[in-house]
């Protein structure tokens, strides 16, 4: 009897010296945390942190001991395995992966030429996986056209008007598989190109387009036309858009003359800089009254659906050409739209 009861005390005292080291070796077991990501791009980091309350650490990378990396915390810029072995504690591990950075690079043609003339990128030297192209050409005055995606897109330079060069940084940022990302930018020239503003009678814009307006019954009108360019121009040449002959001289500094008749005309205005570079503005001349305009009864305004109804169109014949007629109606159906001369 007693000797059983003594094996059972031995037993139990086993039991609770294995219970405590059991205890012992959970509570000092060494594991990594980081408040970062493990996966990043070339460049980047993660802050390792061994669990507090060892006396001593040493931090290793694919099994190789860490020169003076005996802290509670590590920071990993490399690909590895990365383990912390503490003292009196065992040891933890975690995997950081790099991805590597894509590079950027292109190539353009042709360079130093007038702004006008449209300039072709190739971005097929950058290297990389899966690689994304984004633009900036560094020129705000294009407007949605200053960015863009692609591998080879093309850009005219805006800029400003003017008889000198001007730079434009353009930059491409290459994105890879992994989001990485790399930055190349260089230095485009172009020449500027000169001003083309004119300036007549009644200057309107009508449906995004540059008007100018003679509003008068007579068959013919004439109309003087001023040179508002603010640049040193060799050449102005004015295509009046009526068959006419052009206006052409070397200087433009008094009002240029010329006759329409009642009409829609586009005239364009073409200077050419001291520099050598040309550009064109378009403006449009309109000659005429106020347009007239009837709309016939049908004869009966009570139908049956799906049976239609014929409006005549009356009074336009003495409209100018290029008015433009318009029928809307409240049903939700779209309007129908005529130009002259409009159906009777």
């Amino acid at each position: 009897m007693n000797m059983i009861l003594g094996k059972k005390t031995a037993c139990r005292k086993l039991l609770l010296l294995v219970m405590l080291m059991g205890i012992g070796m959970w509570s000092w077991g060494q594991t990594i945390t980081t408040t970062t990501s493990t996966t990043f791009c070339q460049g980047g980091s993660v802050v390792l942190t061994a669990t507090a309350g060892a006396t001593s650490y040493q931090w290793q990378k694919d099994a190789i001991d860490i020169s003076n990396a005996t802290s509670g915390t590590y920071t990993a810029t490399q690909t590895g395995v990365y383990t912390v072995t503490a003292t009196p504690v065992n040891t933890g591990s975690i995997t950081v992966t790099v991805n590597p950075n894509p590079v950027a690079n292109f190539t353009f043609t042709p360079n130093n030429s007038c702004s006008n003339v449209p300039v072709y990128f190739d971005g097929s030297s950058s290297t990389g996986t899966g690689l994304s192209y984004s633009w900036n050409f560094g020129d705000p005055n294009s407007g949605g056209n200053n960015t863009t995606i692609g591998l080879n897109p093309n850009h005219r330079f805006i800029g400003t008007a003017g008889n000198g060069n001007q730079n434009f940084t353009v930059t491409l940022t290459v994105t890879n598989s992994a989001g990485c990302t790399n930055i190349y930018s260089t230095t485009v020239t172009t020449k500027q190109v000169p001003s083309t503003t004119l300036d007549g009678p009644s200057p309107t814009t009508y449906n995004g387009l540059s008007y100018f307006r003679q509003c008068s019954s007579a068959a013919s009108a004439n109309l003087d036309f001023s040179n508002l360019s603010t640049t040193n121009n060799s050449n102005y040449r004015i295509i009046w858009g009526d068959n006419s002959s052009n206006f052409i001289s070397a200087s433009f500094t008094g009002l240029a003359s010329h006759t329409y008749n009642i009409g829609t005309y586009s005239l364009r205005f073409i200077v050419t800089s001291t520099n050598g570079c040309i550009d064109t503005a378009t403006y449009n001349v309109f000659i005429g009254s106020n347009p007239a305009v009837g709309l016939g009864n049908p004869g009966n305004s009570t139908i049956c659906t799906g049976t239609s109804l014929t409006f005549p169109i009356s009074s336009t014949s003495t409209n100018t050409p290029g008015t433009i007629y318009t029928v809307t109606f409240n049903d939700g159906t779209p309007p129908i739209v005529y130009n002259h001369p409009a159906p009777s």
